[in-house]
C-alpha cells in the first residue's frame, strides 16, 4: 500500500464506491455516502489506520448534538461503516454505534373555538357546509 495518504484515502473512497455500485446502491445514494466519508475525514485528519470506533462514535454525537434529523444520522452511520469494514478493513462493532431512533411527531390538534375562528372567515357558500360536517362526523376522541 502507499504511503501518500491522498492516495490512500482515494482508494478507500473507490473500494467504498465500487461495494455500493455491487449492492445497486443509486448514484446519489453513492455520492452522499462519499460526502459523509470525506466530511469525516476532514474532521479526523489523522492517518486512515489510526481511524478508530470512538471517532466514529464521537462525529456521530456530534451531528446528534448538532440536532440533525435521525434520518441523516443513521445515513452518516452507515457511511462510516461501510467505509470502515471496505476501506479500512477495521469493522465497527454495530452495537456500540446504535441507531438513532425516530423523532416521534405528534400532530397539532386545533381546538373547538380554532376551528370556529378559521370557518368564519369562510365566504364562499359551497364551503359553510364544512362546519355542518364537523359537528356531524367529528372524531369520539378529544
Amino acid at each position: 500500500m502507499l504511503t501518500n495518504p491522498a492516495v490512500n484515502f482515494q482508494e478507500a473512497l473507490n473500494a467504498v464506491k465500487q461495494e455500493l455500485e455491487l449492492r445497486r446502491c443509486s448514484q446519489r445514494t453513492i455520492y452522499m455516502y462519499v460526502c459523509h466519508i470525506t466530511r469525516f475525514i476532514q474532521t479526523h485528519p489523522q492517518p486512515l489506520e489510526s481511524l478508530s470506533q470512538q471517532d466514529a462514535f464521537s462525529y456521530l454525537h456530534l451531528h446528534v448534538k448538532k440536532g440533525f434529523g435521525s434520518d441523516y444520522i443513521n445515513q452518516i452511520r452507515a457511511a462510516l461503516c461501510i467505509f470502515f469494514r471496505v476501506a479500512l478493513k477495521k469493522p465497527l462493532d454495530e452495537t456500540l454505534l446504535p441507531r438513532v431512533r425516530k423523532e416521534a411527531i405528534r400532530p397539532a390538534v386545533l381546538s373547538q373555538e380554532e376551528i370556529k375562528l378559521i370557518l368564519s372567515h369562510i365566504h364562499n357558500p359551497r364551503y359553510k357546509v364544512i362546519p355542518f360536517y364537523l359537528l356531524c362526523f367529528r372524531p369520539a376522541y378529544r
